[in-house]
């Protein structure tokens, strides 16, 4: 891709430039400068095919970013799904027979307690993972925000096109 300025749009001029907000680039035409149809609509074309490859380059680039902050809390949620599953019958059974036999509970009561207190761990484990993986989510706002200023643009220039 050259780097000069052209008519892309917001996603060029940001990942030239930077990220600040940027509105749609070239010289404005004022309606004596007349351009045949046709050489507008090759660069319509031409443009709106550079914005949709960088935006695919984006939305890539999201989604590696995406998956590189989730993978742990996927793990982390996998791991305390199993923990929780696996750990409920062993710890009411062993749990529970200690509560009977130094507690003074009946076996149902000291199982219901063990159990309750598991499923509390398990839960809040599944909290912190969730939390993590909303986390890592926020780096997709970044596409969609570029998408929807790209459309923005796209009606802009087509507004000024039928002007």
């Amino acid at each position: 891709m050259d780097s000069g300025p052209s008519t892309t749009g917001v996603l060029w001029s940001r990942i030239s430039r930077g990220w600040s907000g940027v509105a749609a680039e070239g010289p404005k035409v004022s309606g004596a400068e007349h351009a045949p149809l046709g050489s507008n609509l090759a660069a319509l074309a031409r443009d709106l095919a550079r914005m949709a490859d960088l935006q695919l380059q984006l939305l890539s680039l999201d989604l590696k970013q995406f998956w590189s902050r989730a993978r742990k809390g996927l793990f982390v949620s996998c791991l305390a799904g199993m923990a929780v599953l696996g750990a409920i019958p062993v710890l009411l059974f062993g749990v529970a027979g200690m509560l009977e036999q130094f507690g003074g509970l009946t076996p149902e009561i000291a199982r219901l307690i063990v159990g309750a207190l598991v499923l509390l761990c398990g839960a809040v484990t599944m909290w912190f993972s969730l939390r993590r993986i909303g986390e890592a989510a926020v780096s997709l706002q970044r596409s969609q925000d570029e998408m929807s200023q790209n459309l923005k643009w796209i009606r802009d220039v087509l507004h000024q096109n039928n002007e």
